[in-house]
């Protein structure tokens, strides 16, 4: 038997018209891992028109080699109190960026451990305490993933009214994860504490690695005995998917391995394929 509501909701017609969108492409948020000196901010700089958020100390020189004069500067390891005003600083800025008039193209954030240092000091600062260690069951480092998981919820807001790329360059270390479906292995991870995390990985829309193209050499020594030692080229290139020692993804089917050609930078390379995958 149907009843009267079955029947008045079979009579209802849909209006879904207030749910249509514009289709567009938005801009990428990405994150490029890597180790010290790999060119992680070479890359990110490559970027049209960058705004740089410097919390590493290490662009110097790229800047004055791109010609490129417009940066917040806010490396920590002053004080608690110091560290915690150039966190407010970097709020102040990422609002200008969303909301003053400019011609910046992309924003630059280098490096992510370096920003962690400066929202953990800003939160011991609102405790009035000293240290992460200093909280009791770990709040501090709760209290520390709020004020990230806001900072990438201003970035998305930056991508989406002012149309700007988002690059976030960070270090990694070498952690031993133990994984029920292949066992345990050894793999890259992002340089932060283990709550922000997955945050950072759920948040970016690529997540890679720059590598150096390496190779392993056999020598043969003395007594026939077989050496083998790593022989580390000057060339890179972008490892964009898991596996391989390091924890990738993308949104973008991009190749696992990404190689510029001939006169391309890696950065040009790395559009050229996001755009083949958009055609």
């Amino acid at each position: 038997m149907i009843t009267k509501e079955a029947m008045d909701a079979k009579k209802m017609t849909g209006n879904f018209d207030k749910f249509k969108k514009a289709v567009r492409f938005r801009k990428p948020c990405t994150v490029v891992m890597g180790d010290p000196g790999a060119g992680k901010t070479w890359f990110a700089l490559s970027a049209p028109k960058p705004f740089l958020i410097n919390a590493d100390d290490g662009a110097a020189e790229i800047l004055a080699r791109k010609g490129l004069e417009y940066s917040l500067d806010v490396v920590p390891g002053e004080s608690v109190a110091a560290d915690a005003n150039k966190w407010t600083e970097v709020g102040e800025t990422l609002m200008q960026l969303r909301d003053a008039d400019h011609d910046f193209k992309s924003l630059v954030i280098d490096s992510l451990d370096g920003i962690e240092k400066l929202y953990q000091a800003s939160v011991c600062n609102e405790k009035n305490v000293q240290s992460m260690e200093d909280f009791d069951y770990q709040k501090g480092f709760v209290f520390a993933r709020g004020k990230l998981q806001k900072f990438l919820n201003m970035l998305k807001q930056i991508r989406d009214k002012r149309d700007m790329e988002i690059l976030i360059c960070a270090h990694t270390e070498i952690k031993d994860i133990n994984d029920p479906r292949i066992g345990n292995f050894s793999t890259h991870i992002l340089k932060l504490h283990k709550n922000s995390n997955g945050d950072v990985r759920e948040w970016a829309d690529s997540l890679m690695f720059i590598a150096y193209a390496t190779k392993k050499v056999h020598d043969r020594g003395k007594f026939g005995k077989v050496d083998s030692t790593i022989d580390q080229s000057e060339d890179r290139y972008l490892i964009t998917q898991g596996g391989r020692g390091v924890q990738c993804k993308n949104r973008y089917h991009l190749p696992s391995e990404v190689y510029a050609e001939d006169g391309e930078s890696l950065y040009d390379a790395y559009w050229r394929l996001i755009e083949a995958t958009r055609s």
